[in-house]
Formats: structure tokens, sequence, C-alpha cells
């Protein structure tokens, strides 16, 4: 027998039962960040927990584990709830301050292991990059990332430029049209199936040079157009609770992708090692099958 309401008992506008808590359905989004070291993931986290944070640069890897990040998304307008979990991994290319700087691949494991133990599915994977700054370094993360991920995940992908405040509007359409033209980058853009967004933190530094008036005059604009920013990003977010993949399965493309990996590094010693042998650059099928 399926329950049914009590009206029938009960005066109307009773609360018995209710108590302090209230409980309602909730969706929910698991998004995992990944991206090359000081492109703004972490703080990513934290300003869209607090959009009022200011920022600052230290020049090093501030992430040292892969981290897991329970936020509640509220709409003030339908008050549609969304549990969003994000999954913070160290930048790739990593240069930290204490010299312990780790491979990607590594890293990747990290994150990986990370996914593994706290989610069970994915809704979003966010590629973050620099506005201005997707070079070369970028694309060779995309491209591990890529590999570890495979083409399923392509449909939920995102990329994210972020520092976005930096810039005026026309100079950012100039950064998306190079990031969709440029034939390094292309193919990571065409990869990122759920498209390009673009997001923006206060750096604090660069507001020592104004008197308080001025800094304040240039906070409020910034805030107000990461405010835009930031609402068009978490509504594109809020949009993929329903697309769903499991994770059990990233480990083994992982692993996969390592195998592959590993064999071309074999094969590319074995054959440095006969060249400084023979001293010839020719490439003979009984060395490299």
């Amino acid at each position: 027998m399926e329950p049914s309401k009590l009206n029938d008992y009960i005066e109307p506008g009773c609360t018995a039962g209710y108590g302090k808590y209230n409980v309602g359905p909730a969706k929910s989004c698991n998004m995992l960040l990944v991206g090359r070291s000081q492109t703004g993931k972490s703080t990513l986290v934290k300003t869209l927990l607090d959009p009022q944070l200011g920022t600052t640069k230290t020049g090093f890897s501030d992430t040292r584990e892969p981290e897991l990040y329970t936020l509640l998304l509220t709409n003030k307008e339908t008050h549609e709830i969304c549990h969003l979990n994000i999954i913070d991994t160290p930048g790739l290319k990593e240069v930290r301050e204490d010299g312990d700087s780790r491979t990607d691949s590594e890293l990747l494991k990290l994150a990986t292991k990370c996914v593994q133990e706290n989610i069970t599915t994915l809704n979003v994977v966010c590629f973050v990059s620099r506005a201005g700054e997707t070079h070369l370094q970028d694309t060779e993360v995309f491209e591990e990332v890529k590999k570890c991920l495979g083409d399923k995940y392509a449909r939920i992908s995102m990329m994210l430029l972020t520092h976005c405040d930096d810039y005026k509007d026309s100079r950012l359409d100039q950064f998306e049209d190079t990031i969709k033209s440029h034939p390094k980058s292309k193919k990571y853009y065409d990869y990122c199936q759920l498209g390009l967004y673009r997001y923006g933190a206060i750096d604090l530094t660069k507001l020592e040079p104004y008197d308080q008036e001025t800094a304040s005059m240039i906070v409020m604009s910034k805030l107000k157009r990461n405010e835009v920013m930031r609402e068009k990003f978490l509504s594109k977010i809020l949009s993929c609770t329903d697309t769903v993949l499991k994770v059990e399965e990233l480990q083994g493309v992982y692993d996969t992708a390592q195998i592959e990996r590993d064999r071309v590094i074999a094969e590319a010693m074995q054959l440095s090692h006969y060249i400084q042998d023979t001293g010839s650059s020719k490439k003979v099928s009984c060395v490299i099958q």
C-alpha cells in the first residue's frame, strides 16, 4: 500500500511531525577538476563557496592530494537543490615549493584512486585552463587526461577558462577563437562536448597599486562581471545531473593507457640503444616489431 497524506485527520497548516528539520528531494552532480598546475582549480572551489573571496598567487602547486568537496547548490528562484561533489586534483606539470614534484602519471593515478574511493559516477569532467595561457603544457595535460578517460567521457567533458576577469570580453572571444581553431588545441575543444565556459576570481595583489576608493570600484565591477560567468557555469553544471557515467571502468581505461605509454617508451629506448650500438638511425624490423 502506497503512503498517502493524512489531510483527513489533521488541521490545515499543522506542522506536527516535522520538527526543526526539513527534508526534500535533491539532485546530485559529481565533477572532476583536471588541468595543469596553477590554473586556479582550488580557487574555483573556494570562490564557488564565497565569490567575494580574494585570491593570491604563490607560483607553486597548492593541492598536494586529490580532495573531495561537497557543496550545496541552491537556486534562489526555483529553490532547486543540488549536492555538488567536486574532486579537486593536483595540477599536472606540477611545480612544488618543496621540490617534491611528481610525474603526470603518478598524479593521474592519484586522481583515479580518489574518484573510485569517493564516488561511483561522474557527471562532469572539467578541463581547467588559464585565460590567455592555453599553451603547449595545457595541450600535453589534455592529451594525458584524454588517454586516461577515453572517448566515452567526451560527452560529459567541458573546458573552463579561469582568470577571465583580467580581460575584456572582446579579448576573451579572441582567446576562445584561437582555442577552437589552433591545431594543437582544437581536438581538445572538440572533445569537450559540454562546451567552453569562463570564470573569474579577484586577485588581491592587482589591487595594491590603487587607493581604497578606486580599488573598491574595481572590486564591485569585477564582482558583477564574475557573477554572470559564475551563474552560466553553475547553470550548466545543474543541467548535467541526469547525464551519468559510471567510474568503475576508469581504472581499466587508465591502466590500458599506461600500458600503451609504457610500450611506446620501451620501444623508443630500444631504438635509442640500437642506434648507440650500431651508429645507425635506420629502424629495422628485427629491433622493433
